[in-house]
């Protein structure tokens, strides 16, 4: 009987053992899974605002950036994401939420929020965007992780839908960049090549100087549908391929050569492929690097007075 009772209360102990060891490492596996899906959800949230220049909404992910259909937890709960709406940068932040349940959401939650960039946790099951101030405790049964990203400054400074470049002839059309919120289409022209003018089919006149500019749909330089042509007494304000097809509807501005030789000085007022080709560069400008007119920085500007 005692070597039947020491052999129940060995196999016991080992039992024990090894449910406590299999519930640990369980609970383990379940933090990590959670680590990963909400990183998973913030990097989808990055290059959202990459390529589209805003914070993207739970279904603007889903089929997209993320797996299509409902994404839940290791504890069967969903995640929601947001913007920031308060503070004195409003939008300045992506956040994604999710809710951990049980005995140990207090324990398994803070853990979980260790391992996240910008991360709290609240009490109880809530949403992004939240201002919630209410504390997780020991004892609570619902907790929630938020965790947030600010606005990719670098990534986006890199990203193809707000940095372009192009080859122009004079008196084409430099299509705007779409730009994200507190930010401004800008360009700048640089000439790339230049051709003498030409007087008649014999003669051409020396060059002394040349600078490339642009115009816009006012004086200010602002894009738009109709830029103003090359030359301000003459010229089509509409915006053309090189031929008759018009560009599609947009915001352009319309690039120039001004051309300075023994003759005189020559503006282009209409296409002109002999002219000379023009680089231009568009970019969008954070608000506070640009002002109208400019309170500080450099005075220079590219566009057409």
């Amino acid at each position: 009987m005692l070597e039947m009772l020491l052999v129940l209360a060995i196999t016991a102990t080992v039992i024990v053992s090894i449910l406590g060891y299999t519930t640990k490492k369980s609970d383990e596996m379940r933090r990590d899974r959670t680590v990963m899906q909400m990183e998973q959800f913030l990097n989808a949230g990055l290059s959202y605002y990459v390529s589209f220049g805003s914070w993207p909404s739970l279904a603007n992910l889903q089929g997209n950036f993320l797996p299509s259909g409902t994404i839940k937890n290791p504890w069967g709960q969903g995640f929601s994401v947001g913007a920031n709406t308060g503070g004195t940068n409003p939008g300045s932040q992506f956040s994604v939420c999710t809710t951990i349940i049980g005995k140990q959401a207090f324990s398994a939650a803070t853990v979980i929020a260790g391992r996240l960039p910008i991360a709290s946790v609240v009490g109880g099951a809530v949403s992004c965007p939240t201002t919630s101030t209410t504390s997780c405790t020991a004892t609570s049964t619902a907790c929630t992780v938020v965790s947030s990203v600010n606005i990719p400054g670098q990534n986006l400074n890199n990203a193809r839908s707000i940095n372009f470049a192009g080859l122009y002839h004079n008196g084409a059309c430099v299509p705007a960049p779409i730009c994200p919120n507190n930010m401004v289409p800008t360009v700048m022209a640089v000439p790339v090549s230049v051709s003498g003018m030409n007087d008649d089919a014999s003669i051409v006149y020396s060059i002394s100087s040349f600078t490339a500019y642009v115009t816009g749909v006012d004086a200010s330089g602002s894009p738009g549908a109709s830029p103003l042509p090359c030359s301000s007494s003459s010229g089509s304000t509409s915006c053309y391929q090189e031929g008759t097809t018009l560009l599609p509807a947009g915001n352009y501005w319309r690039i120039c050569l001004r051309i300075i030789s023994e003759k005189g000085t020559l503006t282009y007022s209409s296409l002109n492929l002999n002219a000379g080709v023009i680089l231009a560069l568009t970019r969008c400008m954070p608000a506070n690097e640009y002002t109208t007119p400019r309170a500080y920085g450099s005075q220079f500007t590219v566009f057409s007075p």
